[in-house]
């Protein structure tokens, strides 16, 4: 049985998340990360040099790079409809829906912490977006980008409703 080459990703994005994603997708042997891009381009720098891929100067510089398949986008989500509107990005972007912890402890006041058992964390969320992009698909059959777009203006209102605004806004 013929091997898959590792899936390439350009990472939007070099924060927390980012990091956290890239330590644990890469560590399976079935992720790479081929391009990054980040408007800061000392983060942007660093974070390609850790994971061996090419520090982009523009998000589509990253996205049309040599060995992307896929594309994580991991800034605000005031950025994403940006990207999902580029013209020429051959259908492979990935906005998160949701992420999976690989567990998750609750503590009831008065009570014991629970343990409960998550799906696998980050790596099974980019094995199925790997395969459907393989397939040839633009968005999942599980959470297509209008449902990720509803969610968030769901969000937007909940953060209008209590006054929240972030510097980004």
């Amino acid at each position: 049985m013929e091997e898959k080459k590792a899936f390439g990703w350009a990472f939007i994005g070099t924060g927390t998340l980012a990091k956290q994603v890239a330590k644990e997708i890469t560590a399976s042997g079935r992720h790479r990360i081929a391009a990054v891009y980040t408007r800061n381009p000392e983060k942007c720098r660093a974070f390609a040099e850790e994971y061996g891929a090419v520090a982009a100067g523009s998000a589509k510089e990253a996205i049309l790079a040599e060995g992307v398949d896929g594309v994580y986008v991991v800034t605000p989500h005031t950025s994403h409809l940006e990207y999902l509107r580029m013209k020429g990005t051959k259908a492979k972007l990935f906005l998160p829906f949701y992420h999976g912890a690989n567990a998750v402890t609750l503590k009831r006041k008065g009570a014991a912490a629970e343990r409960f058992a998550g799906y696998g964390g980050y790596l099974n969320e980019f094995d199925l977006a790997a395969g459907e992009i393989r397939e040839g698909l633009s968005e999942s059959r599980y959470v297509p980008h209008k449902a990720t777009l509803e969610v968030m203006e769901i969000l937007d209102e909940c953060r209008r409703q209590m006054g929240l605004v972030y510097p980004f806004d």
